[in-house]
């Protein structure tokens, strides 16, 4: 975050907005969480999906999703396994806002954000060029500009990729080498072009499925998520 402070952001991404609700959690359960997580699984559907008087919590954590809590521990079981989330149903069933209270809970950044539309480009996905730099000393490390994914991948943390069927099919298989390989590959680059994701790294997805029919996702890349 900026200097800018909280009154002067017109909205504040979940982790700021809840940030003594999520440190009161990481204190409170000392249970075993998976790789770079903050919170354990439980911790996190508490806070997600608030706390009830069998938790015996010494404080109440209101709910902040409204829906069946299946759905979120069925997506929380998918992110604690590696495998990529896919959040799909109809437009605003609040997919976006249970992406971001997830990436939240488990990284403490739901920030690593790709917006999906017709003219997403692969380079929004993995990295770009700084053309200025380029020009003055040639392709390296320092000219190039990481996409959100990638910089999720090199710290380790949660990226985002809104409304997914919105992008054209190509690009949409750049994210196939990500969920599988878990590396992207710089071939401008001669030494040390490779960046390879830290653990904990993962990918959440959102998809209209009044959008089925405008670019299907492949067979390929269906395999590499899991459906919720």
């Amino acid at each position: 975050m900026s200097d800018t402070s909280p009154s002067e952001v017109l909205r504040l991404p979940a982790e700021t907005r809840y940030a003594e609700e999520l440190a009161f959690l990481a204190a409170f359960d000392a249970g075993p969480r998976p790789s770079s997580w903050r919170l354990t699984p439980r911790m996190v559907r508490t806070f997600v999906l608030g706390s009830n008087p069998q938790d015996k919590m010494p404080r109440d954590i209101p709910q902040k999703w409204f829906g069946p809590a299946s759905i979120v521990e069925r997506a929380i079981v998918t992110l604690a396994s590696d495998r990529g989330l896919l959040l799909i149903g109809d437009p605003g069933t609040g997919k976006s806002w249970l992406a971001e209270l997830l990436s939240a809970a488990v990284c403490s950044n739901s920030t690593y954000v790709v917006q999906g539309t017709a003219g997403t480009t692969e380079d929004q996905i993995k990295y770009s060029w700084n053309v200025a730099m380029v020009i003055a000393a040639g392709q390296s490390k320092d000219s190039m500009i990481p996409s959100p994914i990638m910089t999720a991948m090199q710290r380790g943390e949660m990226g985002r990729f809104e409304e997914l069927t919105r992008c054209t099919s190509d690009v949409q298989d750049a994210l196939i080498s990500i969920l599988s390989e878990k590396y992207i590959s710089i071939p401008e680059l001669r030494d040390d072009n490779t960046v390879f994701a830290r653990p904990g790294f993962n990918l959440i997805a959102t998809a209209n499925s009044r959008d089925r029919g405008v670019n299907d996702l492949s067979s390929a890349l269906k395999r590499r998520f899991n459906f919720v």
